[in-house]
């Protein structure tokens, strides 16, 4: 390998109540090595917190809707925040692999809609 050349690290994720693990890992030497894990809030502040899906039940529909539209949006934005400081940090040494295609995914996101979070 030349000095330029740039190690793969997949990234990915685990997603829990309002906040993510992600973690970039390679391979040295034929076996994992993980070269990042981040600890992040993924719902910005001053945006209503978990379990906001909750506090939708005492909401009038549209205002239901706005909130989760809020949260899955801070949740959206936050991530992608998250991951383009990921591949900023790792890029002296690290190519960022952010899963199979140009779009990462997260492995839970809030649900679109106020029926989504609460089903009848």
């Amino acid at each position: 390998m030349s000095d330029n050349a740039t190690l793969a690290a997949s990234v990915g994720n685990a997603v829990h109540n309002g906040w993510a693990i992600f973690v970039a890992v390679c391979t040295a030497n034929g076996m994992p090595l993980v070269v990042e894990r981040r600890r992040k809030a993924l719902i910005e502040p001053g945006v209503r917190g978990q379990p906001y899906y909750h506090q939708t039940l005492e909401l009038e529909l549209a205002d239901a809707e706005a909130l989760i539209r809020q949260v899955r949006t801070s949740v959206v934005e936050t991530a992608r925040a998250v991951l383009t400081d990921l591949q900023v940090d790792l890029a002296p040494v690290h190519e960022a692999i952010l899963g199979s295609g140009k779009e990462f995914r997260l492995f839970f996101l809030p649900p679109q809609t106020a029926s989504c979070a609460h089903p009848a």
